[in-house]
Parts: structure tokens; sequence; C-alpha cells
């Protein structure tokens, strides 16, 4: 009877396991096609700031599901372990999902450094445009004054 009882119970858990790690996948697959629809949807837009900011929201996702992810693989791998022994064929698999997983992670980590630098950039490009406007504004200025100036010594009136 306590055989039976364990057994049960040890296939119960390995269910919920299995359902969490469907989860996942699941969750995965719908935050990648968001990535690609991010993708279509500023095609040709690429390096501006809005979607830079949605590329990077949805990078943020991925490497959230990510980490649930890696935590219920670690815990998949221990139980493992302990219940077929750590040179079983399902830690094995196990340690496979989560190699990849990890894998996964560092990739979405090096997406948003470099999503954060280009946005960075943008930021820094749309700060010395915004220089470059002013700037212009009074060098417009000036000219405008100097034409008023030798427009009043000639005694013409130029339109404002």
């Amino acid at each position: 009877m306590a055989r039976g009882t364990r057994a049960r119970l040890q296939v119960e858990g390995e269910e919920n396991f299995n359902e969490s790690l469907r989860t996942m996948v699941s969750q995965l697959r719908a935050v990648n096609s968001e990535l690609v629809l991010t993708a279509a949807k500023f095609e040709g837009q690429e390096k501006s700031v809005e979607a830079l900011t949605a590329s990077q929201e949805v990078y943020k996702k991925q490497s959230e599901t990510l980490v649930r992810e890696i935590a219920l693989l670690e815990k998949g791998v221990q139980a493992a372990g302990e219940q077929f022994g750590e040179n079983s064929r399902e830690v094995a698999d196990l340690q496979n999902k989560l190699n990849k997983a990890q894998t996964e992670l560092v990739k979405s980590g090096r997406a948003l450094d470099n999503l954060d630098e280009a946005l960075e950039d943008a930021a820094k490009s749309t700060e010395d445009f915004n220089k470059a406007v002013d700037s212009t504004d009074e060098k417009g200025k000036g000219l405008g004054s100097l034409l008023d100036d030798l427009g009043g010594k000639f005694g013409i009136s130029l339109p404002s």
C-alpha cells in the first residue's frame, strides 16, 4: 500500500511539473511571436525610439519568463536526481532543457543590453539634433536683426 501511494504521489508531482513546464513553453512561444510582431510593425524603422522601446519591453517579458522557467527546471533537475539518480536519463533530459533555457536567457540579456545602448544613442542623437535646431534659431534671429538693420539703412522695410 505504501508503495502504491508513493508512486501515485510521484506521478502526480511529475504531472504538475510537466504542466508547469508546458505553460512556460507556451508563454515563451507567445513572447517570441510578440517579438516577430514588433519587428513587423516597425519594419524600416527598426532604429526609431518607438521600435527600440517596444522591442525592449518584449525582451524584458522574455527574460522574466525564462527566469521562471530556469527556476522550475532547476527544481526539476534536483527532484529527478533524488528520484532517479544523478546519472539518469530523466536528469540528463531536464539538464539539457535547463541549459537551453539558460542560453536563451543569456541571448535575451545581450539583446536587452544592445537595445539599451541603441536607446542611449537615439536619445543622444535627438539631443544633438535639438541643440542644432536651437543654434540655427539663434543664428536665424541674428540674421533677421542684421537684415532689419540693413533694410533700415537703405529705407527698405522687410516683411517679418
